[in-house]
């Protein structure tokens, strides 16, 4: 067998090693991604928890506690910025072509005309 001849099976150590990498930056991207969602479980147990003992404590009231916890959901909510492909399905609302067509005025309850024997 000459040196130019092709090998029939192909480049033996290319495949493996190639493959052995491409898993291993998975492996370590799905670790990240545990780790961090493993911070983030903490985090918000954490948080939970200290709002709870003070609330308990009389430092906080009920309302408070729930005005903390929605305030840093719009916060969290607003700084968010979904990934490509979280954006990619949604598609933008289609704008109200004539506003004078919306409804503004509740429509009236509706009546139900049941007879009981």
């Amino acid at each position: 067998m000459t040196q130019d001849a092709p090998n029939p099976a192909g480049p033996t150590d290319q495949a493996p090693t190639d493959q052995a990498s491409e898993r291993d930056i998975r492996l370590k991207a799905a670790q990240q991604h545990d780790a961090e969602v493993r911070e983030a479980q903490y985090t918000r147990k954490l948080t939970l928890a200290i709002l709870s003992t003070l609330q308990h404590k009389g430092i906080l009231s009920a309302g408070e506690v729930d005005a903390l916890l929605m305030a840093a959901r719009r916060s969290t909510d607003a700084s968010f910025a979904p990934s490509v492909a979280v954006r990619a399905e949604f598609q933008p609302l289609e704008p109200v072509a004539d506003p004078k067509k919306v409804r503004h005025e509740q429509r009236p309850p509706p009546v139900f005309d049941i007879q009981i024997d």
